[in-house]
């Protein structure tokens, strides 16, 4: 893949009044009070996680979360949460960074991907295997 994913989403723009850190994507399908949750950087991974049998799961639409995120996630309250970013450094470090906010109200668990490994790129059964379910 020779673009970054975010070249080929195309997000409104910020005079459009869509502000993607009040959502998070996929929160209206969600199982609430549900035994797990998987959370994601991007809408794609939800789609890919959604196609493959995997629809609880949302996106934060980024590698960082928003008091309203969090506020969303409780309302959903789960169980456990699990975070399956970007198997990339910043993969990696804003899972770490999500896990210690996160943990003051929730059960987390990061699922580390090999590097330069993407959520989307799973099969059905990879994904079962990395999330442990």
């Amino acid at each position: 893949m020779d673009e970054a994913d975010y070249k080929k989403t195309i997000f409104p723009s910020k005079d459009s009044g869509f502000y993607s850190k009040q959502w998070l994507f996929g929160f209206d399908d969600c199982k609430k009070k549900c035994d797990y949750l998987i959370c994601c950087e991007g809408p794609r991974e939800v789609m890919k996680l959604w196609q493959e049998g995997f629809t609880n799961a949302v996106a934060l639409f980024g590698t960082s979360i928003s008091d309203e995120q969090m506020l969303l996630l409780t309302e959903i309250g789960p169980k456990k949460i699990i975070l399956l970013f970007d198997g990339d450094k910043a993969g990696r470090a804003s899972g770490e960074k999500c896990k210690k906010l996160l943990e003051m109200f929730f059960n987390v668990r990061i699922e580390t991907l090999p590097e330069g490994v993407d959520p989307k790129q799973l099969n059905g059964e990879e994904i079962k295997k990395a999330i442990g379910v």
